[in-house]
């Protein structure tokens, strides 16, 4: 007989809280905080599902990164590249839901994705970082 935390003969522990299959991605990505002045992070995924990414940021001393649980921030991860389309990047609205190793030089932020678009590569770099601006007005995460 299995017993609660067991599924398949693996056990989850019961403070497990993410949801669905991970695929382990490595992307070129960049995050953006609003609560640290939209400073710009640059990073990669370690993994991605439908309801949340991982990113590694890089280079990135304990003191820059000022980042609670609960805060917002906006992911935009690069899409490889197709022979059909133009370059395209993945733009999430998240909520960090957790961070880790905070004291390295790469620590890792879990984020919660709550909306997405894809969007040109060279439509978002001539529209800068406004696009930060309609995330914070709207009601994306509620």
């Amino acid at each position: 007989m299995q017993g609660a935390g067991l599924r398949s003969g693996l056990e989850i522990p019961s403070s497990e809280k993410r949801q669905g299959r991970r695929f382990a991605l490595r992307l070129r990505c960049r995050v953006l905080f609003p609560s640290m002045n939209s400073q710009v992070f640059w990073g990669f995924t370690r993994n991605i599902s439908r309801s949340g990414v991982l990113v590694v940021l890089e280079k990135v001393a304990a003191a820059e990164l000022c980042v609670t649980i609960g805060e917002f921030a906006e992911v935009s991860i690069d899409l490889p590249h197709s022979p059909n389309f133009s370059a395209r990047c993945l733009v999430c609205s998240t909520r960090v839901v957790r961070v880790v190793d905070e004291e390295s030089s790469e620590p890792s932020v879990a984020c919660q994705i709550a909306r997405f678009r894809v969007e040109d590569q060279d439509q978002r770099a001539s529209d800068g970082d406004a696009s930060f601006l309609g995330f914070l007005g709207s009601s994306y995460i509620q």
